[in-house]
């Protein structure tokens, strides 16, 4: 499908399917079930109801918006000139860009999620096998990663609950927690402002390297201090 704009009231079934439009938007009003591949390409915002597909690329030039929920197999991938919003997402692999803020509903990836956002990002749960996340601002719910969870924020950030393989923070302002951090394996933070973790029930499972204004941490085990440099 190609043209200036795009309208599907209806449910859509399909094998696979591409829509394209120049300027204008594409907007799905109803579900869209695509047995494979699935890539909607819009000039313009776009408008997403309950997505199921093999696989699906979605790139808009403006806002992009799902009402509904996000079932992918495989990989997939989202891009927005604007702010993303996407409802609960549950995909073999995820990554996203959006030139402004991206929300998203409870994330479920089986694989590796890749999120950069020039704005804030919201998320509620986060399960993955690793996440990559790069944003001005971050407010997340609890995460349980099985591998790496990999920070860069420009902004103060209070996480917990946290589960990872590894862990590697890096804040702009004060990094702090509101429940205990379970890392297996290493943890790097760098943190421009002072570096809060005292909760007695986070375990450190590997070396921690710190960089911070001040810190003060706590945990149930052992803490290996690979180097620190407050101040």
């Amino acid at each position: 499908l190609r043209g200036v704009t795009h309208a599907l009231d209806g449910a859509v079934t399909a094998g696979a399917l591409e829509a394209r439009t120049t300027t204008g938007e594409i907007t799905l009003g109803a579900r869209l079930e695509v047995a494979s591949d699935a890539v909607l390409t819009a000039g313009g915002g776009a408008t997403l109801a309950e997505v199921s597909a093999g696989a699906l690329t979605v790139s808009a030039g403006a806002d992009l918006a799902q009402a509904g929920a996000l079932d992918v197999g495989g990989l997939a991938e989202v891009s927005a000139g604007g702010a993303v919003a996407l409802g609960p997402a549950t995909v073999g692999a995820l990554t996203l860009t959006a030139g402004d803020g991206a929300a998203l509903a409870d994330l479920t990836v089986a694989g590796a999620a890749t999120l950069e956002a020039g704005g804030a990002a919201m998320l509620g749960a986060v399960s993955a096998g690793s996440l990559e996340l790069r944003a001005a601002s971050l407010a997340v719910g609890p995460m349980t990663v099985g591998g790496l969870v990999a920070l860069e924020i420009g902004a103060p950030l209070t996480l917990g609950p946290v589960a990872a393989g590894e862990l590697a923070a890096t804040v702009q302002g004060a990094f702090g927690q509101s429940a205990a951090f379970d890392v297996a394996g290493a943890a790097r933070i760098e943190a421009t402002g002072a570096v809060t973790l005292a909760d007695p029930a986070n375990r450190f499972g590997g070396p921690m390297a710190l960089t911070a204004a001040a810190a003060e941490i706590a945990a149930a085990g052992p803490l290996h201090l690979a180097g620190a440099r407050l101040g």
